[in-house]
């Protein structure tokens, strides 16, 4: 089997075999996430020790590490379309590297001190690019409104750029 953590002080085990081919050579391995229930953290290095036993000893392998990649995330095709004097839709394109995807997305409009969500949606497409729109109504005529498209992927919330429009 083996251990692993964030440490190498602090590890737990985690997978482990008690029937192992008769062979001088063994190779053992497991799916963290679904054999393991291990859920891993972006952007964390781990470390992993194998071990066996051997007449009852424990006979421990070489510490090795591997760094998770960080969740990324990008907006393009941020605009404004269809608008009048009252009303715009607002649109982008949300692109992320996860495996997870996001649990919500939506679209920040700001006028004046004014900042508010203009619209959100949590059921998403299992796809790594999507476009979400909102139809937004009831604004003011010849007003300038900067929105902003944000993601929440794995618990981090990530931010695209501001773009404005004026009705």
């Amino acid at each position: 089997g083996f251990y692993i953590g964030r440490s190498t002080t602090g590890m737990f085990r985690v997978g482990y075999d008690t029937v192992l081919p008769n062979s001088n050579i063994i190779k053992f391995w497991y799916n963290l996430n679904t054999e393991c229930k291990v859920k891993l953290t972006p952007n964390i290095t781990y470390y992993c020790k194998p071990y066996i036993i051997q007449s009852g000893k424990y006979i421990w392998g070489s510490v090795v590490s591997f760094r998770t990649p960080p969740i990324t995330a990008s907006f393009s095709s941020i605009q404004a379309s269809n608008v009048s004097s009252t009303k715009a839709q607002v649109s982008c394109y949300l692109t992320y590297n996860s495996s997870v995807k996001p649990s919500k997305v939506g679209m920040y409009l700001e006028y004046g001190s004014t900042r508010r969500i203009v619209g959100t949606d949590t059921v998403l497409p299992n796809t790594k690019t999507f476009k979400f729109w909102y139809d937004l109504t009831g604004l003011t005529a010849k007003t300038k409104y900067v929105m902003q498209p944000f993601a929440v992927i794995n618990g981090t919330t990530f931010m695209g750029s501001k773009v404005s429009f004026t009705t």
